[in-house]
This record gives C-alpha cells, structure tokens and sequence, in this order.
C-alpha cells in the first residue's frame, strides 16, 4: 500500500496539538483518560511511536 501523500508526520513543534489530539481519540475509544498512568509517561509514549522512523 503507497503511503498517502496528504499525510506527513508530526513535527515537534506540533506536539501539544498531537498530544491533544491522541489523548481525546484515546479516551473515546477506550472509555477513559490516558494521563491515568501519568502524564510524562503517556507523553514519552506518544513521542516513541510518531517520531522520525516510526510507522
């Protein structure tokens, strides 16, 4: 499947709209808040998987 050219990642000045974004489809899809576990923890998570080299 070829990757969609209207799509590119995250840069890192984006990443409070990233965060906000992930945390709210998080919490619909699952019924409950991320940060439960700890803010800087679900951060680190998100930075990890929206980096450069990351699918």
């Amino acid at each position: 499947m070829e990757p969609l050219r209207e799509v590119r990642p995250s840069r890192i000045e984006e990443f409070r709209a990233v965060e906000k974004a992930c945390a709210a489809m998080f919490t619909e899809e699952l019924g409950f808040s991320p940060y439960t576990q700890g803010v800087s923890q679900y951060r680190e998570r998100i930075r990890g998987s929206s980096g450069p080299g990351t699918r």
